[in-house]
């Protein structure tokens, strides 16, 4: 995750919404941005209601009009959980 020069990346963990082009609002927690490639990745409730599941949107920044942070991390976000790599068969 790269950040502009000057700048940290104080919003990771930080629940934001994007506006985009044709009045398309999402809204999530952000995972990941990088400022050179203009990418943010927003954790959002899984599209098939599923409670321990979650959506990753990977969001143009392009393409948005505008993006509001609805409230800062208060804590350092848990460490990522460990992925399974292997295929079942």
């Amino acid at each position: 995750m790269a950040a502009p020069p000057g700048e940290s990346t104080s919003a990771l963990g930080a629940r934001c919404r994007a506006g985009r082009a044709r009045k398309q609002r999402l809204q999530g927690e952000v995972v990941a941005f990088d400022y050179q490639s203009k990418m943010l990745a927003l954790k959002c409730p899984s599209s098939s209601g599923k409670p321990n599941h979650a959506d990753i949107l990977l969001i143009n920044l392009q393409y948005v009009s505008e993006v509001e942070i609805i409230n800062d991390r208060t804590e350092t976000p848990p460490p990522l959980a460990s992925l399974n790599v292997s295929k079942g068969s």
